[in-house]
């Protein structure tokens, strides 16, 4: 078992044949008899399968042949171990199997499942066994594998038809720190009898205690030596003690919420995509264009928390939609239960670094003029380049309605300091603790100081669904002006000149925020 997936969590029993193939057919036996795979495999396009795989973020989870993360299963044998059908109905939807699978939905469609799983099925090939048939539905073997699932207890990490009832069948830990030498069984091992060696050979290798008369039932972990120190410092703090309340850590009510959000990321991989609390983005490793990361979500001084509204990441997390249009990677749909989603959304608010306040009606409130100055240097400063209709960047409709409007100034001031691999440019010149207009924009220094233009492209975004705008009038331009769709030759070749010479006074500065 090791050997065939090395880096599998699944521990290793030790079956021979014969319990190995009684297992199998317990398992068979007791599996849903009514359960119909979503598709029938028909092959597909392999090469569009391995782009697809390869874009859609598999590798966050799973290795093949040594390229990837090792989350999830291997895939570098997947086709020794499924059938097509299975696979593809997987691919396509893993809740339709499992509703309680951690992997989520990629929300592909049955052409971009049927390419992925004729791609995968590439990798291994089956080992038919002569006369397993028969054998896996003999009753006598039916019976004998279900004596071993029941006294190798299975069902304690799987779901299992008719086990969902049955007990545990290992000795409680909660006092093993404590046990005497006289408790403990050392069988014809040559050790000395101590605690910490019984311990440490019982991890190493657990059948080393096992006798005619015990029968020990603990699989091999095949434990890193690092692994081993860990749990015997681990066990050894297990004493059954009751430790007074002031001197247990009390975690606080924000601590908890941190806690909690922890183990939910752990538990969901975010970390395979995206940067939390300075870790993680592990598949950037396998994306060469920076533009096509997955943005972070914690990561330096950008908090995610502190950038969205709670109402919208908690939307998001319940059911995805399309934010970051040009990326080819997607935010999966996962089997998250309500009170995970509450809990997400109520970390990633507690990691930011003030507390946020709930932004009702900030949108109405915005002076209907600084709204259309602020959308006049949009155009001016050309942002709807990218912005215009999320093709590049998120469209501000969207970003209306999900952004705090706190964050705003910040990310427009700092953005490549708070994401360096964005695809956005930084607009406003940094020299020391200062902001400086580059040469390019320079018309916009009449609106005000930085802090001023800054804030008023803010409450266009803001007020951007609710107001009274003139979204085609420039910078420059009074409301009512046909200057900006005929305009006088003369006045107009005059100020293209002028352009032309601030671009190229603007010079390297632009160069750099574009590379």
């Amino acid at each position: 078992m090791q050997v065939s997936v090395p880096k599998t969590r699944m521990p290793d029993f030790g079956f021979n044949d014969k319990d190995a193939l009684a297992v199998t057919a317990y398992l068979l036996a007791s599996s849903d008899k009514a359960y119909k795979p979503l598709y029938e495999f028909e092959a597909g396009d392999a090469e569009n399968g391995k782009k697809q795989f390869e874009s859609v973020g598999c590798q966050a989870c799973h290795q093949l042949n040594g390229k990837g993360e090792a989350f999830g299963p291997d895939l570098s044998n997947i086709a020794s171990k499924v059938n097509a059908d299975w696979l593809v109905s997987w691919v396509g939807n893993p809740t339709h199997y499992n509703d309680k699978s951690k992997m989520p939905n990629l929300r592909l469609s049955k052409e971009q499942a049927t390419d992925i799983a004729t791609y995968l099925l590439q990798f291994g090939k089956p080992k038919p066994i002569p006369g397993i048939e028969e054998r896996v539905t003999h009753p006598k073997m039916v019976e004998y594998g279900k004596s071993i699932v029941r006294k190798r207890g299975c069902f304690a990490c799987h779901d299992i038809n008719g086990m969902e009832k049955e007990g545990r069948i290992a000795p409680e830990l909660s006092s093993f720190g404590r046990k005497m030498i006289l408790e403990l069984e050392f069988g014809d091992a040559h050790i000395a009898h101590t605690w910490e060696s019984w311990v440490r050979t019982k991890l190493k290798k657990p059948d080393s205690y096992r006798t005619e008369r015990v029968l020990d039932k603990m699989p091999n972990f095949h434990l890193s030596q690092d692994e081993i120190d860990s749990l015997v410092v681990l066990l050894k703090g297990f004493n059954g003690t009751n430790v007074p309340a002031k001197y247990r850590k009390i975690l606080t009510a924000k601590e908890q919420t941190l806690e909690t959000g922890r183990r939910l990321v752990e538990k969901y991989n975010c970390k395979g995509c995206h940067h939390v609390e300075g870790e993680g983005g592990w598949i950037q490793k396998y994306i060469k264009a920076t533009a096509q990361y997955p943005p972070p979500l914690d990561y330096g001084s950008y908090h995610v928390g502190e950038r969205i509204k709670s109402s919208w990441v908690y939307s998001f997390l319940d059911n995805p939609t399309p934010v970051r249009t040009w990326l080819k990677m997607k935010m999966p749909t996962f089997n998250l239960s309500d009170q995970e989603v509450r809990d997400f959304t109520a970390y990633f608010e507690a990691l930011a670094p003030l507390e946020n306040k709930y932004e009702a009606g900030v949108n109405v409130e915005k002076d209907e003029k600084v709204v259309q100055t602020g959308s006049s240097m949009v155009n001016y400063m050309d942002c709807g380049k990218c912005h215009d209709d999320g093709d590049k960047g998120i469209d501000f409709s969207i970003a209306s309605e999900r952004l705090r409007q706190n964050w705003i100034p910040k990310w427009l001031k700092d953005t490549r300091e708070m994401i360096p691999w964005t695809k956005m440019p930084s607009h406003w010149v940094k020299k020391g603790d200062q902001y400086l207009v580059p040469v390019k924009f320079g018309d916009i220094k009449t609106v005000g100081d930085v802090d001023q233009q800054i804030n008023t492209i803010k409450d266009f975004i803001i007020a951007y669904n609710t107001a009274d705008i003139d979204f085609d009038l420039v910078f420059g331009e009074e409301p009512g002006s046909d200057a900006g769709e005929d305009g006088d030759g003369a006045d107009a070749g005059a100020d293209e000149e002028e352009m032309d010479e601030e671009d190229s006074e603007f010079g390297d500065e632009e160069e750099e925020f574009l590379e």
